[in-house]
């Protein structure tokens, strides 16, 4: 599963750049001017040049390349259960896979907020408000279920090998 994550993961990361491409340069390029950053009600309270819309790609790039990273070394990980012979391998393959799902939301969250700052600079002039609720509760989600699973998993009576 991990390695359809990183699949999808790494298409999605395709998809911003290309997005962040035609932006800048395809045939509907963006005005000289764009909202750059938003209130919390998601009006634009601040303008710059387009050129700002490559900043998402790289931090993008760079998360997802330090989460695969990280992703390699999980018996430095801090897990919420006590970590034995019998639940190493079930603690770590959790962790790698919740690694891999945040990875593609990390992804898939700039897509969304790029894609909302390129429709912002061409029509609206603003955010949907729900847009960055909705990306914290996935993460939260996401970080919360996997606790669970490990959680679940350490209270489990394992044979003595």
């Amino acid at each position: 599963m991990r390695k359809i994550l990183e699949w999808i993961g790494l298409t999605a990361l395709a998809v911003l750049l290309w997005n962040t491409y035609q932006a800048l340069y395809g045939p509907h390029a963006l005005p000289d001017s764009i909202p750059t950053h938003f209130d919390m009600l998601g009006n634009a309270n601040g303008w710059g040049k387009p050129t700002m819309l490559l900043l998402p790609p790289v931090v993008t790039a760079i998360l997802y390349l330090v989460l695969t990273v990280v992703s390699h070394y999980p018996a430095l990980f801090n897990y919420p259960v006590t970590v034995t012979a019998s639940n190493r391998v079930r603690l770590e393959s959790l962790a790698k896979e919740l690694l891999a799902v945040l990875k593609l939301e990390v992804v898939y969250s700039f897509v969304f907020v790029q894609q909302a700052y390129i429709l912002a600079a061409r029509y609206t002039h603003g955010l949907p408000v729900v847009l960055l609720p909705i990306i914290v509760l996935v993460f939260l989600a996401t970080i919360l279920w996997y606790i669970v699973a490990m959680v679940r998993l350490g209270e489990q009576k394992h044979p003595q090998g």
